[in-house]
């Protein structure tokens, strides 16, 4: 049933910074991203083993670091960064390791690492945060100080699995709600009453309501008057009906497989969420234009599309098999499909018309923008309309809505060409990729099973997660290299 609570987490039963036992005075962790203030506390219960009151929920998770592409170290793992180089997934551990402020509650939980050192990747900045600081946080413990490996353990069980619950806990692991997988058709999702005290974590009225000093409670709405308090839970609800031995199936957002990658470590077959996102110097090398003038047309375009709001740009293209209405994460994007968002093809058609001429007139792009959609339109639904209007473009002159079109499919293909040359093997295919990251899964399989009859051998120990390292992103790499190969077929017109 739609709607239906299927079932409810206490948060008592959360491990977050509030629950552990670990006893920290709260200036010593004020200044720290809640993933890394959560992941000090997980460690320590990891470190605890048996005592920790988590020992059976931890035991139930991945017994050694998950694969998020974020911590991979770049020293060790060098051909895993390696082969993300000039992909989305590289973009986005950028943006998630080194954004300063993030206020948004429905963020993964990498996101909120906020590493503040730019030069610095984000697990060599995490080793230097535990170097200089664990031996403070832990001073109290009961246990021996974790190590740096059970620490980087706790930070990728965080990455992948953390909730943002409420104002109280923030992030927190969420037992049973964390083993359901993602998926884009989801059949539950989780729930929580977000605005409690975030001093005290009540959900009906308490003494810091009204406050106004730091640490007071946001204003609440209190539930309806009851003699007792209410329940404060985290829910799974249902989205819809689950079939009968069918897998259940969470979402943890719509996440491209970069986005999967970098914070959760593994990537989709088929995301419907998928794009490609170029930036200025990518389109710059192709039109022979400085990246700060295009970012300049671009503030101009979306400019245009705030005032002038007798003109709904992208209701047009809501329907167009080559232009989205929706707006990608980056202007200059492509979607799974191989559409552009429609701040990119305006762009594209007025570099396409004239590189050269700058305007603060909008209603001429725009008419031609719509001529030159309705020509891309016309030629994908009808085959058979390319030497017809092959024949009117040469008629009409270079000005004609045909011949732009035919300008902004020649950007887009290069575009894509340009993107490509500064990724790993720019020369291979999808498939080609496919299969050098099969070849390395069962090369990986046969050091598996070498290690077992090997009492001293040459094989490093980290060879294993290294080669699953590499894998991930040669398959990561596969699917983007697949996205380009269709995008330049959908946008190739000879």
């Amino acid at each position: 049933m739609l709607g239906r609570k299927v079932a409810k987490i206490p948060k008592s039963a959360c491990l977050s910074h509030r629950t552990s036992s670990l006893t920290v005075p709260s200036d010593r962790l004020d200044d720290l991203p809640p993933a890394i203030r959560l992941a000090v506390h997980v460690a320590h219960e990891l470190a605890l083993g048996a005592d920790s009151v988590w020992a059976e929920y931890l035991d139930a998770c991945p017994s050694s670091p998950v694969p998020v592409a974020l911590l991979w170290d770049p020293f060790e793992d060098q051909d895993a960064p390696a082969g993300l180089g000039g992909t989305a997934v590289e973009r986005e551990m950028r943006k998630l390791g080194y954004d300063k402020v993030r206020t948004r509650t429905d963020v993964h939980a990498l996101g909120q690492l906020c590493l503040p050192e730019k030069s610095l990747p984000a697990q060599r900045w995490i080793e230097r945060f535990y170097n200089e600081r664990a031996g403070n946080l832990y001073a109290t413990a009961s246990v021996s100080q974790p190590g740096l490996p059970l620490f980087l353990h706790a930070c990728s069980l965080v990455a992948s699995r953390a909730f943002q619950i409420d104002t109280y806990h923030t992030l927190a692991l969420v037992p049973f709600a964390d083993t359901f997988n993602h998926s884009d058709s989801p059949h539950v999702h989780l729930a929580s009453d977000h605005w409690v005290c975030s001093v005290c974590g009540a959900l009906d009225e308490c003494p810091h309501d009204g406050q106004q000093s730091d640490g007071a409670c946001l204003p609440r709405i209190s539930p309806a008057a009851s003699t007792a308090p209410a329940a404060d839970t985290c829910d799974l609800v249902s989205e819809r009906f689950v079939p009968a031995g069918e897998e259940i199936f969470n979402t943890y957002g719509p996440l491209s497989n970069a986005q999967l990658l970098a914070s959760y470590g593994f990537v989709l077959e088929a995301n419907e969420h998928e794009y490609l996102l170029f930036d200025a110097a990518h389109v710059g090398e192709v039109a022979s234009f400085r990246p700060p003038d295009l970012d300049l047309r671009l503030a101009t375009i979306n400019r245009w599309i705030r005032t002038e709001e007798e003109v709904d740009l992208g209701a047009r293209f809501a329907e167009h098999p080559l232009i989205t209405d929706a707006r990608l994460p980056d202007a200059l994007g492509i979607d799974a499909d191989a559409r552009l968002d429609f701040r990119f093809f305006l762009l594209a058609v007025w570099l396409a018309q004239d590189s050269t001429r700058d305007t603060d007139e909008p209603s001429e792009l725009v008419r031609n923008s719509l001529a030159v959609a309705e020509s891309l339109e016309q030629v994908v639904a009808d085959a058979e309309s390319f030497a017809v209007e092959d024949e009117v473009g040469r008629e009409a002159g270079p000005s004609s809505p045909y011949a732009i079109a035919r300008r902004v499919a020649e950007l887009i293909v290069r575009t894509c060409n340009v993107y490509q040359e500064r990724q790993r093997e720019p020369g291979l295919t999808a498939v080609e990729l496919l299969d050098m990251a099969d070849r390395l899964a069962q090369q990986a399989s046969s050091f598996r099973s070498r290690r077992i009859h090997l009492v001293l051998g040459t094989d490093s120990p980290k060879t294993q997660p290294s080669r699953n390292h590499t894998g991930l992103a040669l398959r990561y790499l596969a699917g983007e290299r697949l996205l380009l190969e269709h995008v330049r077929l959908q946008w190739t017109f000879d």
